[in-house]
């Protein structure tokens, strides 16, 4: 059962990166989506809540110990190699601040699911 959780989470994580690397989501946004949602652009808000899922995802399904660090350090050094990329993707561009907010992102699902990691199975 364990494992099928690890399959989805990696699916998820490679949805992500595509995501992130290639400029159809860009256009997506401009046709779809509105560019800002209470001040905050839209874009910013997907960035946390993406990394804030698949770091709670994984603090949920991931053993006790090392495997839990060495899976939210992925995800931090995640945030940084596709803001790299992304500086050489046409209509995509790098940022330092957006690195700040995928490493807020997993530090938000960590926070909001270590409680109840602790509470439930150790």
């Amino acid at each position: 059962m364990k494992r099928r959780w690890w399959v989805v989470w990696l699916l998820c994580l490679a949805v992500w990166t595509v995501a992130l690397t290639t400029t159809f989501p860009v256009y997506i946004h401009r046709a779809l989506l509105p560019q800002d949602f209470l001040g905050v652009p839209v874009a910013k808000i997907l960035h946390v809540s993406a990394y804030a899922f698949l770091a709670g995802f994984a603090v949920l399904i991931c053993p006790a110990g090392t495997w839990r660090w060495l899976i939210v350090l992925l995800l931090l050094e995640h945030g940084v190699a596709t803001e790299w990329i992304q500086g050489f993707v046409p209509e995509r561009t790098s940022s330092v601040n957006d690195i700040v907010i995928d490493h807020g992102g997993v530090a938000l699902g960590v926070l909001l699911t270590w409680p109840w990691r602790r509470r439930g199975r150790g």
